[in-house]
């Protein structure tokens, strides 16, 4: 390749690619990145090409040892060889975007161009400079470009910075005042090497009210709550579920009163309001994505600040794997209105340095540009922007309510405007033939919801006299099914009489289960100071038996995900059940709950179990045994119940195996034990295993619905 400058060249020309003007200084910088690249392969190549000559007699045996051993498909090279090989290795991330960008500034050198003419300083222009020389080579030669064009910071140096983190103990690292739950490198990047401010031209001051924008595990939210003080605010927005329980617990940990007040908004921030797929499974790096693993929720920056009721926005960060641009063009509004100071990643994407200038400068003409990098490597290059001026107002949270304060927390989806959380909720009991427990159900569940809602399954004349004295209650409405519905036809019921009341979740509860006084109040409460609500499906308790003991100690988080959620005790999002069409009704009674779990989370929502909150649940009429020197518990359900819980079993695992693997396995380890319990220490044990065969049978077959009456009448007749 020749090695005329574009400016002395005058025009250049490559096949497929149009003729580019000799001022563009994006094109002299790639034409000198890739005569430099050049070179150095030359060299390299050169010096694997001689280093035979200096050992020729190694060389030669190193070629006959490689003719044997390929027959077993090995190669013998040399050390020197193979270091050569690594140095010219690559990670895939920095490929694609480096390959891009060359792509994307031959395209349209004169975007880069734009942007490079944006920057105010020697500095910045020098990092672009920099940025587009490392980037081409890369494309090029892989990590050697970090030997040719070396980054403002050498790893050698940044290794020490890590290094002085220590070890970590079981709550995380330390950092300066601060024991951060989370990677090394985002807690040196973010609190130690402070890559999100220009100190003197660009960064949070005190009184701030901060938008942290891809907040991850909190430690930006903090480090900019330490910035702004009390009379500041920060609002952090990170979408991803298991992330923002990490988030959470590292807010609490380490906010104190001389720290901003910090509000976790659990959204992914985009161009506009809506679901969202996103890529929750990397870490970091997780990302909105059409190929994302789980459905969230999103929101506009100018959505956002309406809804919170911010008087104003001094300081926004923008780190959020790409997606910069798209969130910019949701925050037009608070751009023009607020002009507030800007941190933005822009090495995600191929063209996103010269999209966010060119976005800004349409949206703002009065900012001023400048580029900051603070990493060994390619990632963490920042476009940071001060506005010409910039009046500091005093900090107005509207009427209190939306400002995210950690007593205040946002309205996520939990309750509707002017509707208390109480209000939102009612409660749903199935009755079959119940004793005189359900009037203590009924009772003790009144106090918490507005409304409850009684559906009996055709009980036998005798068992429902109850229902005329709760009858008298104007907010409890019964209706009598003249056939067995099942538990799954009388949850559809309630569930469609709650949503036409105009009611957003529903309690379900068993017949002979009595709830704690205050299980609505913290399962509700818990979960809007843990999650956005406007993700979850299911909100449960931890259930256990009547004879276990209460637990003592909880978990660092009070909520957490779990696969699903036994039907007592639970609150339903009603936009969840009607997003998926309802219970199964083929099922009729047992695993209904566990379906309809699993087909939310296929269809992106959570359940989510409040670690703190506990329900007794007694599953059929447990006893327990001595076996040795263990004591193996029984539930002692009838023949008939037996057929459908193993039916239903064999139902889900089919339907179910290749989304909840791990769920199958450890549930068939548990149904060999309880079979086996139930051949040992159950009563009726011949018509109980009967009854378990022909659910296998049934399973495997697809059958469902209600029992055959002559299945029915066999087991029920024979087990008294």
């Amino acid at each position: 390749m020749s090695r005329v400058s574009v400016q002395q060249q005058g025009v250049v020309k490559m096949p497929g690619t149009p003729t580019y003007p000799k001022e563009s200084h994006t094109l002299a910088l790639i034409y000198e990145a890739l005569a430099a690249a050049e070179d150095m392969a030359t060299c390299r190549h050169t010096d694997q090409l001689t280093a035979g000559f200096a050992e020729p007699r190694l060389h030669h045996l190193a070629k006959g040892l490689n003719r044997l051993a390929a027959v077993a498909g090995v190669h013998v090279a040399r050390t020197s060889y193979m270091d050569a090989v690594e140095s010219f290795r690559y990670d895939l991330f920095s490929k694609w975007t480096s390959v891009g960008m060359v792509r994307s500034a031959l395209q349209d050198p004169a975007a880069f161009d734009s942007a490079y003419s944006s920057l105010q300083d020697d500095v910045s222009r020098e990092l672009f400079d920099w940025f587009v020389h490392v980037r081409v080579a890369y494309a090029t030669i892989g990590e050697q470009a970090l030997t040719l064009y070396p980054a403002p910071i050498g790893r050698e140096d940044y290794a020490k910075v890590i290094l002085s983190l220590g070890k970590r103990t079981p709550e995380g690292y330390r950092a300066c005042k601060w024991i951060i739950d989370s990677e090394p490198v985002a807690i040196v990047d973010s609190m130690l090497r402070e890559q999100y401010s220009l100190p003197g031209v660009v960064e949070a001051e005190s009184g701030d009210v901060v938008l942290d924008i891809g907040a991850y595990k909190g430690e930006t939210a903090l480090w900019f709550a330490d910035r702004v003080g009390p009379e500041g605010l920060v609002l952090a927005l990170e979408p991803g579920l298991q992330t923002g329980v990490v988030l959470r617990r590292n807010i609490e940990r380490n906010l104190s009163a001389a720290m901003a007040s910090i509000g976790v908004l659990q959204y992914a921030a985009g161009a506009h309001e809506g679901p969202a797929r996103f890529i929750a499974t990397a870490d970091s790096s997780s990302t909105v994505s059409i190929e994302g693993d789980v459905t969230v929720a999103m929101t506009a920056v100018d959505a956002m600040v309406v809804e919170q009721h911010l008087g104003r926005v001094d300081f926004m960060k923008m780190d959020i794997e790409g997606g910069e641009v798209d969130v910019l063009r949701g925050a037009e509004e608070t751009l023009k209105k607020f002009t507030p100071r800007l941190a933005i990643s822009v090495y995600h994407k191929p063209h996103n340095l010269p999209d966010v200038v060119a976005l800004i400068r349409e949206t703002h003409s009065d900012y001023e540009f400048r580029l900051s990098h603070r990493s060994p490597g390619l990632g963490g290059y920042r476009l940071v922007r001060s506005c010409l001026a910039v009046e500091q107002r005093p900090l107005d949270r509207g009427n209190g309510m939306g400002a995210c304060h950690p007593s205040e927390p946002a309205d996520c989806g939990g309750t509707m405007p002017g509707m208390s959380m109480a209000q939102s909720v009612a409660a749903c009991i199935i009755s079959y033939n119940p004793d005189a427990v359900v009037s203590r159900v009924v009772e003790a569940v009144r106090r918490q919801v507005s409304d409850v809602f009684v559906i009996d399954n055709d009980s036998a004349q005798k068992n429902r006299a109850w229902l005329a004295e709760v009858r008298n209650d104007q907010h409890v409405i019964v209706l009598e099914n003249t056939e067995n519905r099942g538990v799954a036809g009388a949850l559809n019921q309630a569930a469609a009489m709650a949503l036409d009341r105009g009611f957003k979740w529903l309690l379900l509860l068993d017949q002979d289960s009595i709830p704690p006084s205050d299980l609505v109040e913290r399962l509700m409460r818990e979960a809007t100071d843990a999650v956005c609500l406007e993700q979850v499906a299911v909100l449960c308790p931890v259930s256990i038996g009547p004879d276990a003991a209460m637990p003592t100690t909880m978990t660092a988080a009070v909520m957490r995900p779990v696969d699903s959620a036994m039907n007592a005790g639970s609150v339903v999002r009603l936009k969840a059940w009607q997003a998926v069409s309802g219970y199964d009704e083929g099922l009729f009674i047992d695993y209904v709950d566990c379906d309809f779990c699993f087909k939310c989370r296929q269809s992106g929502w959570t359940i989510m179990e409040a670690q703190d909150v506990v329900m007794v649940h007694a599953a059929g009429s447990p006893t327990r045994h001595r076996f040795l020197w263990k004591r193996p518990l029984t539930s002692n359900h009838s023949a008939l119940r037996r057929y459908y819980i193993t039916r239903n079993r064999i139902i889900l695992y089919r339907r179910y195996w290749h989304f909840a693997p791990l769920w199958i396995i450890r549930r068939v380890y548990h149904d060999v034990k309880e079979v086996a319990a139930v051949v040992l220490f159950e009563s009726d044990r011949r018509l109980k295993v009967t009854a378990i065969q022909a659910g296998v049978v049934d399973g495997l077959r697809g059958v469902t619905g209600q029992a055959l009456p002559e299945r029915s009448s066999y087991l029920e007749g024979k087990d008294g």
